[in-house]
C-alpha cells in the first residue's frame, strides 16, 4: 500500500432514462464536517430535485453505498423512489 492517505473515489450516479431518474447508489449520507455526504446539495446544484428520483438502486449495504437513503433528521431523501437492493444469495460478500 502506498504510504500517507489512500483516495478512493467513489460517487453515486444519477441517469436520466427519458422515462425515469434513477440513482445507483447514495453515498454516506449527511455527515457534519466531513467532505463526504455531499449528493444532495451536489444534485441540488445540478438541477435534479432529490424528490423526482423514480428508483434508487443499492449495490450493496456498505454504509458508503447505503447510508444516504436518509437525511440528517431519519426522514428519506428520496421519498418518492422505488428502493431496489439485491436479494441475498447465500454466497458470502
Amino acid at each position: 500500500m502506498p504510504k500517507g492517505m489512500v483516495t478512493v473515489p467513489f460517487n453515486p450516479q444519477v441517469i436520466n432514462t427519458g422515462s425515469k431518474i434513477v440513482l445507483i447508489d447514495t453515498g454516506f449520507g449527511p455527515t457534519p464536517n466531513a467532505p463526504v455526504g455531499k449528493l444532495i446539495p451536489n444534485m441540488t446544484a445540478a438541477g435534479i430535485d432529490p424528490k423526482a428520483v423514480d428508483i434508487v438502486i443499492i449495490s450493496h449495504l456498505h454504509p458508503d453505498h447505503a447510508n444516504g437513503i436518509k437525511l440528517a433528521d431519519g426522514s428519506l431523501a428520496f421519498p418518492n423512489a422505488e428502493i431496489k437492493v439485491r436479494r441475498r444469495t447465500g454466497r458470502s460478500g
